[in-house]
């Protein structure tokens, strides 16, 4: 993990970021609602953080593994876990590009923050390979992204220009999409 990437989730904010009626929580669970239909279902959720989307599927009798590589998820994951009234399968520590869960043996996999936070070509082709080996034949990936636009339009929303470690995210983001 990248130690900028590492210090911003010890902040604790990410759980605050998804509660309540955000966007990005709301079209996130309309996709799943849409595409997860086969209930019961082996589900990891690799990169699910305190388990915010892992949580609302396991009440809805899937059976959800989730793996972050933050400790503070995984402790906070697991204190929620311990009241569920459905409760996640599993809660580990873990590296969505090496992941410890068999071949063929998830209906589905999610990843919402690897492939936007490996920034490498070479670490993204590792954490895609990990989710293709798992999967079931048949089964499904369902990954999010962030456009190469998000910094700008962040900026512009929230007036961070004034920030100048934010201007040089915007002006020194890669720009090759082949990356």
């Amino acid at each position: 993990m990248i130690e900028h990437i590492q210090q911003h989730y010890d902040l604790g904010n990410e759980t605050s970021r998804l509660t309540g009626m955000s966007l990005e929580r709301l079209r996130t669970e309309s996709i799943l609602d849409r595409y997860l239909t086969n209930s019961p279902a082996v589900i990891l959720d690799i990169g699910g953080g305190d388990g915010v989307y892992a949580f609302p599927l396991a009440a809805k009798g899937y059976e959800v593994h989730l793996v972050d590589p933050i400790k503070l998820h995984i402790d906070q994951a697991l204190e929620k876990n311990s009241t569920a009234s459905k409760p996640l399968k599993t809660v580990q520590v873990g590296d969505a590009r090496k992941l410890t869960f068999e071949d063929d043996s998830a209906d589905a996999v999610l990843y919402f923050g690897p492939l936007y936070h490996l920034q490498e070509k070479v670490d993204r082709v590792k954490a895609l390979s990990e989710a293709f080996r798992v999967l079931k034949k048949g089964g499904l990936l369902i990954s999010a992204h962030i456009s190469q636009f998000t910094s700008l339009i962040d900026g512009i929303q929230w007036n961070h220009f004034a920030d100048p470690n934010f201007i040089e995210i915007v002006w020194t983001a890669p720009r090759n999409l082949d990356s």
